[in-house]
């Protein structure tokens, strides 16, 4: 397949959660007709995490990159072992400049002596071979870890087609890009893209079945929630959780079901039943937040279960908190409306 610049910057864009609603529409169709555009994109991924180490990405990006890139636990895992990397060769180029200034103010036949072939040099002195065998041990992790997971990004590319037109729950979901919301009455359910929905199941329940563990658990999770079946989501979040209890996302995600879940059981038997879900809503939104305080998933879910709890001063606070994070996107207009409404 032929790349071109304009195709890698939207990628990089889309990654950096800096491109449009049709631009993400974009790179999530193409995810699902093309299995080389998510090798690509994940090849991108690892360049960012690289750029980010090096010191050789613009102001704009850095910024970009701190506040949505590193949402992710192995992405933050990717960039703390690139920087241990670029560590390592610094300190290595750094000793070997040491070693040459030391031989050249030696006189010039030593000197001479010394230097009469460039494969003695090149592994002379002697820690110079254990350094290489580190420095390469150390890349080849690098590229175990970044290994990434392809059939994840073509269930959530295609997760995310399913709801293009709208979205299923008021809270968000985290890896979910922006969709307008409608409250429906009677438990009317909307009507997703029911092929994109198919082919996202298939492919979640498939990558579970292939790589048992909290990552695909969490990804077949937020399908569920997706589709309001909460029970099996709460399973399948709380399983991930055991393995990965330091997840904000994860963490965030449960607190979205558990809000739904509350939702509905105050509707139907009223705000004393459902007093106990609604008290675990909090405390993993709490936990998120605590966990990664620049979430913007748990600061929107905990602003809308203020709000929808008639703690009326919290929520004002918490939108607000929100909108600081987030001053600009379509969700901070959705905080902003819900702001304007406590007024």
């Amino acid at each position: 397949m032929d790349w071109n610049p304009e195709e890698e910057d939207l990628i990089r864009r889309y990654l950096l959660d800096d491109a449009s609603d049709e631009e993400r529409r974009r790179v999530e169709a193409r995810l699902l007709e093309d299995d080389d555009y998510g090798e690509w994109l994940l090849l991108i991924e690892d360049e960012l995490i690289d750029d980010y180490a090096r010191g050789a990405m613009p102001n704009g990006e850095r910024e970009l990159f701190a506040r949505n890139f590193l949402l992710t636990p192995r992405r933050r895992q990717d960039l703390i072992v690139a920087q241990e990397i670029m560590k390592q060769a610094a300190d290595i180029v750094a000793i070997d400049n040491v070693s040459r200034q030391a031989r050249m103010s030696e006189p010039r036949p030593e000197r001479a002596r010394q230097e009469f072939s460039w494969r003695r040099n090149l592994f002379e002195p002697a820690w110079k071979i254990a350094a290489y065998a580190l420095l390469i041990l150390g890349l080849g992790l690098v590229w175990w870890l970044r290994r990434g997971d392809p059939e994840a990004e073509k269930g959530m590319a295609a997760l995310n087609q399913a709801y293009a037109a709208q979205r299923p729950l008021e809270a968000r979901i985290t890896g979910f890009g922006h969709a307008p919301f409608t409250k429906r009455l009677g438990g009317e359910q909307i009507k997703p893209d029911y092929v994109a929905l198919d082919r996202a199941e298939r492919i979640l329940l498939d990558d579970l079945a292939e790589r048992p563990g909290a990552s695909t658990q969490h990804a077949l999770g937020r399908l569920y929630l997706a589709k309001k079946e909460l029970d099996k989501a709460q399973a399948l979040f709380n399983a991930a959780l055991r393995a990965a209890p330091n997840n904000a996302q994860l963490h965030s995600d449960l607190g979205a079901t558990l809000f739904e879940k509350w939702d509905r059981e105050r509707s139907t038997s009223g705000a004393a039943e459902g007093e106990e879900t609604k008290r675990e809503c909090l405390e993993h939104l709490t936990e998120a937040l605590r966990l990664d305080g620049s979430l913007p998933e748990a600061r929107f879910n905990l602003a809308l279960l203020y709000q929808s709890a008639n703690q009326t001063q919290m929520a004002r606070e918490a939108w607000r908190k929100y909108l600081e994070l987030d001053p600009n996107s379509p969700w901070a207009k959705e905080a902003q409306d819900n702001l304007e409404r406590l007024k």
